[in-house]
């Protein structure tokens, strides 16, 4: 339940840049992303002795990190793109940047359900999400 919850928070944050007019896009953006990041990080934290232990089977540690490798770099272009659009000036500039925001949002919201569901078939209880 905790993870269709999380899901659905980081699919409605990244839906909220496309209702800039009607919310403030830059608090529900920066709150979804400061949720995301911490589930991520957490699930790293806590796989990683597991791997290193050999409590999980290599391949699956192997992608794990595959898939963390690529949501991290995805959340961090998203990041700095989310601050260049929240920074802009002129509207032109920060249109831009909130396409390179959704472009790498989304990827985001790909890859952390996968990063979840992998860690639930392994029985990682990570914060409560099972």
């Amino acid at each position: 339940m905790r993870s269709k919850l999380l899901i659905l928070l980081v699919l409605m944050m990244s839906l909220s840049i496309g209702c800039t007019q009607a919310i403030d896009w830059k608090k529900a953006s920066a709150a979804g992303y400061d949720v995301t990041g911490v589930v991520g990080t957490q699930i790293k934290e806590t796989v990683a002795p597991m791997c290193t232990d050999k409590k999980i089977p290599a391949v699956k540690c192997d992608k794990m990190l595959d898939i963390y490798n690529k949501l991290r770099t995805a959340y961090r272009t998203s990041g700095q793109a989310l601050i260049t659009a929240m920074r802009a000036t002129d509207a032109v500039s920060q249109q831009q940047s909130i396409e390179a925001y959704k472009k790498a949002i989304n990827e985001v919201t790909i890859l952390l359900p996968q990063l979840i569901t992998l860690a639930k078939e392994l029985g990682v209880d990570i914060g409560g999400i099972k």
